[in-house]
């Protein structure tokens, strides 16, 4: 089934899914399952932290702010469990009609799903947007994960005081420390967001790892490598092909 952002008959299109899951996808006693929604200000490492948790490049990452446009899923299936990873635009205060519309398909995120995680940069500091985005999931009746995200860019100082700073936010039913570059506490956040979720159903077929078509994903990895087109046409701009040739073979990008 197409995760859609309509709803029909006041019930919303997640809520559907479900109801006709429990007609036609018996499981096991124990096996739990649900929609797990990433949550943050731009940059936070929501895409990344996808890539990481499955494996693969699933979702659009880059260094510029508000690259996720599109909200879409990530189905992670194990024996004993199945999580479905909702992605989103950074939630941050709009300042345009594009933040506020981004905003809006971020907020629809927040409706209808079990465990909401709120990621937070460890290697920069809490400042008033991501109190703001704090404010915004005390309204929430999921389940809530804090998350200190890169913590390979961080300093043991930088972590300690990041993590006091976010138990100040607000009431979190777990807190994890990780990083997807490296994979650090990766497993650790999928193990508490499994112990967080009910018990039901798995949503999808098991060998379903996403809801986009591979064009979609191609179209997403061809506007994150852009920058990286630029980058190398600003670098190799004039060269003779023996001198593009030398700098291609010493210099990283």
């Amino acid at each position: 089934f197409p995760l859609l952002e309509r709803t029909t008959g006041g019930l919303s299109r997640m809520s559907i899914i479900r109801m006709h899951a429990m007609d036609f996808q018996p499981h096991a006693e124990g096996f739990k399952s649900g929609f797990v929604t990433l949550v943050g200000r731009p940059n936070a490492g929501k895409s990344t932290l996808i890539n990481a948790i499955m494996g693969k490049k699933i979702a659009i990452t880059s260094d510029t702010a508000q690259t996720t446009r599109h909200r879409f899923r990530a189905v992670l299936t194990r024996e004993d469990f199945q999580l479905i990873l909702v992605d989103t635009p950074g939630l941050h205060k709009p300042h345009d009609a594009l933040g506020e519309e981004l905003n809006t398909s971020a907020l629809k995120a927040l409706e209808d799903v079990d465990v909401v995680a709120m990621l937070i940069d460890a290697s920069q500091p809490i400042g008033r947007g991501d109190e703001w985005v704090a404010e915004q999931l005390s309204r929430v009746r999921s389940k809530k994960i804090c998350v200190l995200s890169k913590l390979d860019l961080a300093t043991e100082k930088q972590i300690s005081a990041q993590r006091e700073a976010a138990e100040a936010l607000g009431a979190w039913d777990a807190m994890v420390g990780l990083s997807s570059a490296t994979g650090k506490n990766v497993d650790a956040f999928v193990e508490e967001v499994v112990y967080l979720l009910p018990e039901g159903p798995a949503w999808f077929p098991a060998d379903m790892e996403t809801d986009q078509p591979i064009e979609s994903i191609a179209r997403q990895i061809g506007v994150e490598n852009t920058k990286y087109f630029f980058v190398l046409f600003k670098k190799f701009k004039g060269m003779t092909p023996r001198q593009f040739r030398c700098k291609a073979e010493t210099s990283p990008l």
